[in-house]
Order: C-alpha cells, then structure tokens, then sequence
C-alpha cells in the first residue's frame, strides 16, 4: 500500500509549532504570577476576580493558552492529513491579534499578527503530493 506525501514549506511547518509554543508561554505566565491561583482557591474560586489584576491576568493569560492550542494541534492535523492550512486560520489570528495591538501595542498581540500572516502566507501555498511514505518533508525549493 503506498501512502501520500505531502512536501511542505518552512512556513507551513512553523505554524502550528509557533501557535503551540505561545500556548506553552501563556501557560507559563499565567502559572508564574505570584499568589494568584492560591488566592482564587482561597477566596472560594467563585466571584473572586474583581478589583484583582494579578488574579486576572493569570485568568486570562491561562485561558487564552486553549484556543491557540486547539488551533496549533488543528493546524498540525490539517497538515498531516491534506498537506495544508487554510488561509482563514491565519484571518482568525490576525482578527484576534489586531484589536489588542490596537488597545494594548505594547503586548503579544504582535505574536499573534505574526503568526497569522505566516499562516495566510502559508495557506496560499499548494501542497505538493509524492507517493511513498507518509512522512512529511520540506520543499526542496524553499530556502
């Protein structure tokens, strides 16, 4: 039985890695806030946010982790599966990324609008198909 291969570019290889990897730092920054998640468990984790940024911002920090997970992990299947991403993950990106930079420049939503270029750029890019292994490699022609 002969499987599909699909030749990806860097930047289709990148993009879920990069989506993965601002997930593992909003983890991370939501988990070093000082005191937050002991306070909220001791407050009774109900009602316990208001006029507490530190508490908030581990909130937020830690919540915003599972979309770009889920958008990491499903660009990864994608790739895996059809050889590509579509462009409109990038568009959702940039649509989340862009009101906080508008609101907030100096934060991570430059991250964000980076990755979702990448990713359009990526989407716009056909997959190129071999016969062999299932393993995916990257284009020759992309240096």
């Amino acid at each position: 039985m002969t499987h599909q291969t699909y030749r990806l570019t860097r930047a289709q290889l990148w993009v879920p890695r990069l989506l993965l990897a601002t997930a593992a730092l909003h983890v991370a920054v939501a988990a070093a806030v000082p005191n937050a998640w002991g306070a909220i468990a001791r407050a009774g984790f109900f009602d316990v946010l208001g006029g507490h940024d530190d508490r908030q911002l581990a909130l937020y920090f830690g919540i915003l982790a599972l979309p770009l997970a889920m958008a990491g992990t499903t660009a990864r299947w994608m790739l895996r599966t059809t050889g590509r991403i579509p462009a409109q993950l990038g568009w959702w990106l940039i649509a989340m990324g862009a009101p906080i930079a508008v609101l907030d420049p100096v934060s991570g939503a430059w991250l964000l609008l980076g990755i979702g270029w990448l990713a359009v750029a990526a989407g716009r890019r056909p997959a190129r198909v071999d016969v062999g292994t299932a393993r995916p490699q990257v284009a020759a022609d992309v240096a």
